[in-house]
């Protein structure tokens, strides 16, 4: 999905954000891969909750709203508090777009990947 932004439709400073959303995606695969289950390193060894995938994905969300906007629907600052053009807001309509889709997988993937599962469904009562 991320193949489909061309990197024209990345304004300037803007690739640098795109280039670690790549990285951040690319991370989170990874380590979900390896252990899904692991959502944050808790044993008593770890200072912080980097190591599992969930510091990833919200370094993804992070970069993916920078170029964007927020996920509340938000658009992103087209423009800075002098007037100048943002150069880092993705302005492009399929580009936009892209992002956007990709940022819903995203979300999907993390509501999934974190909803407890309590076993099979009970036959109905009949």
């Amino acid at each position: 999905m991320l193949d489909s932004v061309g990197d024209a439709s990345i304004p300037g400073d803007g690739d640098k954000f795109f280039d670690q959303v790549k990285k951040d995606m690319a991370a989170l695969t990874a380590k979900y891969k390896e252990a899904p289950s692991k959502i944050f390193d808790l044993s008593p060894s770890s200072s912080t909750t980097s190591s599992g995938w969930l510091a990833d994905l919200h370094d993804l969300e992070r970069n993916v709203a920078i170029l964007i906007g927020s996920s509340n629907g938000l658009p992103p600052a087209l423009s800075d508090a002098k007037g100048k053009p943002s150069k880092v807001a993705v302005a492009e309509p399929a580009a936009l777009a892209a992002l956007q889709e990709f940022r819903t997988q995203v979300e999907l993937f993390y509501d999934a990947a974190t909803t407890i599962s309590f076993g099979p469904a009970a036959a109905p009562v009949p």
